[in-house]
């Protein structure tokens, strides 16, 4: 059968292993007192705890939080997993006679526990249970006589114990867990055994001597009596299983057999771990040792698309022939197979089974994922022209949430399920102090025209479901032990995926959940106290979540066709995750409020306070707490101006603008109070707030902020704001830029130097803005409030004053975000110049940048610095181009100029050396100093750097698609150990696109290369005739790939993921073409032209055919010719200063290429030698 090994370097004691799923690992005791994981996804071993005295078992509890373990002289110890040394145990129950072995019951609040005789022969061996909260012991079967080990078969719910009688005979012994009826049989001369899968009569695995080959045992099925034998090399010292895999220790290794299935004709290399659900994994076919090639081997899933499918997508060919097969995962979980068939005759080759599951085991690396078309990932929201003009992501005018109510096994809603129910009824959609009547408050909603109503998809709260996990499974402690616990990154995708399941199974369940923009999951807490663990020990927290959200978390839905068929899609939606209820010992929070406060996080919008100390203390002395519901949810205050600006609540035009850069002038303002405008903008001729841009994506904002009677929001400035006062202008500083963790994107101002603002509410208090309010402004002005509530209540005057600044102002403009993360202001360009702006490695490439000066005063010897690393998700280690030279900028006006960059051949990535096909650059100003006048230096340097994260790719196909693989890296700069996410955004659905980790857990400074591939769905086995059908529209439309990510903060009020960067690809499709069999005489360089149709090359017709070349001791000096092509034959004449270099007996460098359209792909060589 196929079998693969994994060493672990270790003696386990016999029949200690337990397969914990959620860990993808086999626990186990040693022989030197230790509790042990072999994790099968990455092969190695884990020390969990060390310090037992012969420990003989040990169990992880399904709470996913704790570990039992037993030790030979009756202990019995409850340990937690994260510490699980013997120092820590909790001893649980000691019991009179040696433990023999022990396993959890399916109910999950005991152990079973197998005892052995005595050791004054009163008591013969005998199975107990365990109460895992007071360690009370009470009798399940008695007179066990022999029993040597236990196993619990939780599918049938009952116990198997194995027995050695006196005289060498073995029985094997059921006992009913629910009726307590016992049945012992006799079978072979079993040594160990765990339960096997089967329907209806008990079934084991169970492993003997080999009498064939002494020394050596044999694992069979019985069921009954023997079916099949396999040999295994070595004594077994116990074995368990996952599903049908059999897990197998002997001596210091684990052999894990598949079992009923052997190697076949053809090996394949399938991973012995876990896919996630719609995640991929590469399968090695060596096809040379069955003596075949490629194409003569198609792969399929038994099971069908629900489980998996095979990506056909073109990659290069390994040198040694083998094949590598892309295996996607489907959405459902579960053991599937797949099947190597021949091409010539349709038999099987090779069978080899894999997995699937929600909840990925690895902390640290998230799983490969494969996400095909738009599946409604949200993008970065910042950046863009005038500071508020690109902060702009409006709501619709009904956000429809699906609430769900889910349980974990830790415990059920029992009866309060109904009342529940109700509760979080109106907490959505209640009259009173609601979801619902806070967003239509703060954003002025009037049906069908302004603001926004929130709906509750099928007018009710669905579940309860089941989420068939622990609490530790799916949670990550907060803080201290009543600070409640937040979703992990795998945790999200189980509750998601139990969600997705429910609405499969449910009658019109796939339009139910298709309504939904964003969900709420209300998690049934899973105690009401925290869990003691021993003197000595910390408690575990208490069982709860505290509320946060998440962007963008995967679902799927089921659709069955007219043919009875079924159609799986893969969506994302962003979610609120909160509890029930408070338990007792929790803060006594609002939930309502933090339920108002995460979905304006799913709406976009991020956090305004810090996290783990991520921002230094002169932003956190800024954060605007009660002035935005996103900076203090308790309080329930509106949201400020800017994210009233962001969500499309308050429109540009409703603000008195003031750009001192192209107006230096002031003026007098009559704001009325935000409260109070609604839907038709502000009356009287008053304005909705104010203004002052400072850059391209900075701008100062003022505000009038007045408590309304009737109102639920806004009813905590005093004191939460303002002691002593309910009306203030509130002055905040907006800046949403991508690249940097910095800050949050809005903050208070700063005080000025007389102490006034950034919260003004006395006439005639004033906001001064200059040199030594802020040293890092361009333009001084003085904002005086005179008077409040004039002239009515809901009313303020404002007088704004300008002082000048003549300075110069030097800035490179920064990517937009929102999925475009390209700077305006950096371009790249090949050797082959503007007709093919494709970066090409192993030649010199140029970098165009332009630096603009906005300020009053000419910029002279401005000097910039530029450099470039592969594709980033996250700040990284830069790599310097050489410095050009100064130069000059004039007051509001640009320079242009272009700087070589010599691209090295090959950029590999990360340990496992990707290569990197997509590249950022970064340019820096230095702060301005102008020698000639002194006192005159730039104000701003905030400005003076961006960068391009972005590439072109052309992906070709003649039916299959080629794929294409690069990578992108992540760089944690923070000080502390730091998680990020990674989402991928795609704006059609003719793509499918793979990343190589979901998520990465970095230490600090620490950088991980991410792989990514991406492929057209051309000759897709699912979507290859939609693909087909659709061709032409998609032959001369753009695709637009974007990966963001996101930083998980620690310790902080509310766990929501900030977004820090991204990168973005554009690409278009087209027949796959080939340049080869290049040559050249005395003048010209020619090359032969083709595409791939049918899987057949034929000439292309005609098109330009350009050249580059460059000396090699020079490669910069890059000369371009442009020639035709004629019925697959490209020619072009050698550019006159190449050809000198040639008849000098220069070593030169060329490259090929011919631009795209929309019939072909680009297509551009590799850097060679014309010789």
């Amino acid at each position: 059968m196929y079998r693969r090994t994994i060493s672990t370097g270790v003696a386990l004691v016999p029949d200690s292993l337990r397969f914990v799923e959620s860990r993808n690992s086999v626990y186990a005791a040693t022989t030197d007192g230790r509790v042990v994981a072999v994790r099968l996804f990455d092969g190695r071993l884990v020390n969990l705890g060390a310090g037992y005295t012969s420990p003989v078992g040990v169990v992880s509890l399904t709470d996913g939080l704790r570990l039992v373990v037993a030790e030979s002289s009756g202990a019995i110890l409850v340990v937690a997993r994260d510490t699980a040394n013997r120092q820590h145990a909790r001893l649980l129950a000691q019991l009179p006679a040696p433990v023999l072995g022990l396993d959890e019951h399916p109910n999950s609040v005991s152990l079973l526990v197998l005892s052995d005789t005595s050791s004054d022969g009163q008591l013969l061996p005998q199975l107990l249970q365990c109460d895992l909260t007071t360690g009370d012991i009470s009798v399940v079967a008695t007179d066990l006589d022999g029993a040597r080990s236990l196993v619990v078969d939780t599918d049938r719910r009952s116990v198997l114990v194995l027995s050695v009688l006196a005289d060498g005979s073995r029985t094997l012994t059921t006992i009913g867990l629910d009726d307590g009826a016992v049945d012992t049989v006799t079978t072979e001369a079993y040594d160990h055994f765990t339960s096997a899968p089967a329907s209806g009569a008990l079934a084991v695995f169970a492993t003997r001597s080999d009498p064939a080959s002494p020394g050596n045992d044999t694992l069979t099925y019985w069921q009954g009596a023997e079916a099949v034998v396999e040999p295994i090399p070595g004594q077994v010292d116990g074995l368990t299983r996952w599903g049908s895999l059999v897990l197998i220790a002997s001596g210091a290794d684990l052999h894990a057999v598949e079992w009923d299935i052997d190697d076949g004709q053809v090996p394949v290399a399938v991973p012995l771990g876990p896919l996630a659900v719609t995640g991929y994994a590469r399968l090695l076919v060596d096809l040379p040792a069955a003596g075949l090639a490629v194409g003569d081997v198609s792969y399929t899933v038994r099971e069908g698309v629900g489980a998996g499918a095979i990506s056909l997508g073109v990659e290069p060919p390994n040198p040694d022939g083998t094949e590598s097969v892309m295996l996607l995962a489907g959405f459902l979980t579960g053991e599937f197979h797949v099947e190597a068939i021949s091409v010539a005759d349709g038999s099987t080759l090779a069978v080899r089974r894999f997995r699937v599951t929600t909840l990925w085991p690895d902390d640290v690396s998230g799983p490969p994922i494969a996400l095909t078309g738009d599946v409604g990932a949200t993008l970065m929201n910042w950046g863009g022209t005038g500071g508020v003009a690109g902060y702009r992501f409006p709501t619709p005018r009904e956000w429809r949430v699906l609430v769900v109510l889910l349980f974990l096994k830790d415990r059920d809603y029992g009866d309060t399920e109904s009342a529940t129910r109700d509760e979080w009824k109106q907490r959505v959609m209640g009259d009173g102090e609601s979801l619902r009547h806070y967003y239509e408050e703060v954003s002025a909603f009037v049906a069908n025209a302004h603001g926004m109503t929130v709906k509750l998809v099928g007018d009710q709260v669905f579940g309860p479901i089941s989420v068939n996990r622990g609490w530790g499974d799916v949670f990550k402690k907060k803080g201290g032990v009543n600070d409640g616990w937040q979703s992990t990154p795998q945790g999200k995708i189980e509750m998601a995926g139990a969600v997705s399941t429910f609405f499969a199974d449910m009658a019109g369940g796939a339009a139910q959940i298709s309504l939904a923009d964003s969900f709420v999951f209300v998690v049934r807490s899973g105690s009401d106290d925290p869990i003691p663990m021993g003197a000595g020990n910390p408690d575990l927290p208490t069982k709860y979540v505290w509320g946060h959200a998440n962007p963008s978390v995967e679902f799927w839905r089921k659709v069955t066709n007219p043919d009875t068929s079924f159609t799986f899609t893969q969506f994302q939606r962003p979610v609120t995750f909160v509890t029930d209820a408070f338990p007792a010992a929790a803060p006594n929070s609002n939930v309502t409020r933090t339920l108002c406060h995460e979905v304006g996080h799913n709406l976009g919008l991020d956090d305004l306070y810090d996290a783990h100390g991520d921002f230094p203390a002169e932003v956190n002395e800024r954060a605007v707490g009660a002035v935005d519901l996103m900076g203090s949810s308790q309080k329930l205050p509106h949201f400020s101006l800017a994210n009233r600006i962001a969500l499309g609540w308050i429109d540009r035009n409703w603000l008195r603008r003031f750009d001192f850069t192209a107006n230096p002038t002031g003026g007098n303002v009559v704001l009325q109070a935000v409260e109070t405008i609604d839907a038709g903008g502000p009356s009287g001729g008053r304005s909705a707030g104010i203004e002052v841009p400072i850059s391209d994506d900075w701008s100062y904002l003022f505000e009038y902020r007045r408590e309304q009677s009737g109102q639920i929001g806004d009813q905590e400035l005093d004191p939460a704001v303002d002691p002593g006062s309910t009306e203030l202008i509130a002055g905040t500083d907006l800046r949403f830029r991508g690249g940097d963790v910095a800050r949050p994107p809005i903050l208070a101002l700063p005080r000025d130097a007389d102490g006034d603002g950034p919260v003004l509410d006395s006439d005639g208090q004033d906001y001064t803005d200059s040199d030594v309010t802020n040293p890092e402004r361009m333009h001084d002005f003085v904002l005086r409030l005179d008077p409040i509530r004039s002239p009515d209540n809901d009313s303020a005057k404002i007088v704004v004053e300008y002082l000048e600044a003549h300075r110069p102002q030097l800035l490179v403009h920064p990517a937009p975000g929102n999925g475009n993360f390209k700077s305006p202001d950096i371009s790249l360009t090949g050797p082959l110049g503007l007709a093919i702006p494709v970066v090409v490695k192993g030649a010199t490439n140029i970098i165009k940048i332009t630096v603009h000066n906005v300020g009053s005063l000419d910029a002279t010897q401005t000097q910039i610095h530029v450099k470039w690393l592969p594709w980033t998700l996250t700040p990284g280690d830069w790599r310097d181009l050489d410095d050009p030279p100064v130069f000059n900028v004039p007051a509001r006006g640009r320079t242009t100029l272009q700087v070589p960059w010599p691209l090295p051949a090959s950029v590999p990535v990360g340990d496992d050396h990707v290569e990197a096909q997509h590249f950022c650059v970064r340019v820096d100003i230095d702060r301005y100093h102008d020698p000639a006048h002194p006192d005159e230096e730039e104000i701003v340097v905030f400005d003076n750097w961006a960068q391009s994260n972005f590439g072109t790719a052309a992906v070709g196909f003649g039916s299959p698609s080629d794929r294409l693989s690069t990578a992108a890296t992540a760089t944690n700069r923070l000080a502390r150990k730091a998680t990020y996410l990674f989402d991928v955004h795609q704006d059609t659905p003719w793509y499918r696109a793979y990343l190589g980790h979901a998520w990465l857990d970095l230490a600090p400074g620490e950088t991980r290369a991410i792989p990514v591939a991406y492929e057209s769905l051309a000759g897709d086995p699912v979507h290859g005739d939609d693909f087909e059908r659709n061709l032409e529209w998609i032959l001369s439309h753009e695709h637009h790939l974007v990966v963001v990510s996101s930083l998980l903060p620690e310790d902080t009020a509310c766990g929501s993921p900030r977004r820090v960067f991204g990168c973005g690809l554009t690409l278009r499709t087209g027949r796959r073409v080939l340049i080869d069999e290049a040559g050249h005489d005395k003048e010209v360089v020619f090359a032969r032209v083709a595409a791939l149709r049918d899987g057949s090359w034929g000439p292309v017709p005609s098109g330009q055919f350009n050249l580059a070349a460059w000396p090699d001791d020079d490669p910069a000096r890059v000369a371009v010719s442009h020639g035709h092509i004629s019925n697959g034959r490209g020619s072009t004449l050698i550019p006159r200063n190449t050809l000198q270099d040639l008849r000098n007996g220069r070593p030169t460098s060329f490259t090929l290429g011919r631009p795209g359209d929309n019939t072909y792909i680009t297509a551009v060589t590799t850097p060679q030698s014309l010789l």
